[in-house]
């Protein structure tokens, strides 16, 4: 395991056969610069995995979802942590593209999306991330 910055990694190009990520596409500092960088470090036909939070297409999913997240983040970062660190999800969320945005975004950097589940009603998704072989 490498710890480090997703946008500037040290490895070279078509080094790695899987990237994976918790909490990590979300808070990259430039989605599509840690996209294009797993994408050169990925061989063809490389995957990467992530987990993240989701946000809905939907605007009305949307309208519930970021508050819940805000109020349980910031409940969880108190009673574990002392202080409401993991309210910021909500906002962070309010920022990334929602799964159809996401998938086109995935698309333009050359990724296949092998699979795609939503956990917890959708608040949560796991992706399943291909380098097109010819990519």
């Amino acid at each position: 395991f490498e710890v480090g910055d997703m946008c500037a990694t040290p490895f070279p190009d078509g080094w790695a056969d899987i990237v994976t990520g918790s909490y990590a596409l979300r808070n990259a500092p430039v989605l599509t610069d840690a996209l294009k960088e797993i994408h050169r470090i990925l061989k063809p036909g490389g995957h990467a995995a992530f987990l993240d939070f989701s946000k809905s297409p939907a605007p009305w999913r949307t309208r519930l979802q970021l508050p819940l997240l805000k109020f349980w983040g910031g409940l969880c970062g108190v009673v574990f942590h002392g202080q409401p660190e993991h309210a910021y999800i909500a906002e962070s969320l309010r920022q990334f593209p929602d799964r159809g945005q996401l998938r086109e975004i995935l698309d333009l950097e050359g990724f296949d999306v092998v699979n795609h589940r939503n956990c917890f009603g959708g608040m949560l998704a796991i992706l399943l991330l291909r380098k097109r072989p010819d990519a």
